[in-house]
């Protein structure tokens, strides 16, 4: 199974940690932050990666090169403007196979990738990885039935619940293609809400942040300061 890695944030709310490099290389205790994510990759046996990548693109393909030094494979998509995180996908359509990973460069988490690429989406367009969040500002809340179908999605609700939330950590298959757009398009606000009934949750009981703000970083850089997990990556 391949991988995609959405490497093309700007990171405007993590100033002025990113004004002199794009958010996936912003350090976390001196690793970039999508360096957890290649990491994960690496531990569930993924070995070919390609970085959809735009701002500061130069910052990404100069630390990872062609991926031997971490023991793996990768290849970059730069966007000349900005798509999307459907519409970056979009860009390597034929080049992913049957099956596919998606995750984002600026998140971060414990999730179980190996597991999580096993579960089963038969007849299914895919898979999204949820986690319960306290506080669901700025985030996009997923509601799923007792047999982890997802029935529908609230893209950044404008009252904050505790809910599962979507982390952005995706499987999915070529059936996916079908539902992205030309143009600008997104997951959360332009294909999802035509995917109901048609993906399965994984539910993540773990860590997870989208390290969005500053707040949300300092958060990111305690939890891997002490836990085992991100020791072990």
């Amino acid at each position: 199974m391949k991988a995609v890695i959405l490497a093309g944030g700007f990171g405007k709310r993590l100033k002025p940690l990113t004004d002199k490099t794009c958010k996936p290389m912003v350090r976390i205790l001196g690793r970039p932050l999508s360096e957890y994510a290649v990491a994960a990759l690496k531990a569930a046996g993924i070995e070919e990666v390609y970085f959809a990548t735009g701002y500061r693109s130069e910052d990404v393909e100069s630390y990872y090169g062609d991926g031997r030094k971490f023991g793996m494979r990768f290849r970059y998509r730069k966007e000349t403007t900005p798509l999307g995180t459907a519409g970056a996908v979009r860009e390597l359509k034929g080049e992913l196979g049957e099956k596919f990973l998606c995750l984002p460069a600026d998140g971060l988490s414990d999730v179980d990738l190996g597991a999580f690429s096993r579960a089963d989406t038969d007849g299914f367009v895919g898979a999204l990885a949820v986690a319960l969040k306290d506080d669901t500002t700025g985030l996009g809340v997923v509601n799923f039935d007792d047999n982890l179908i997802v029935k529908s999605f609230v893209e950044k609700p404008p009252i904050s619940t505790k809910a599962y939330v979507n982390t952005g950590i995706y499987m999915f298959t070529s059936a996916v293609f079908d539902y992205i757009t030309d143009g600008f398009c997104d997951f959360g606000k332009n294909v999802f809400p035509n995917l109901s009934g048609k993906l399965k949750v994984f539910v993540h009981n773990g860590f997870w942040s989208d390290v969005g703000t500053l707040e949300s970083y300092e958060e990111a850089c305690k939890t891997v300061a002490l836990g085992e997990k991100f020791k072990s990556l």
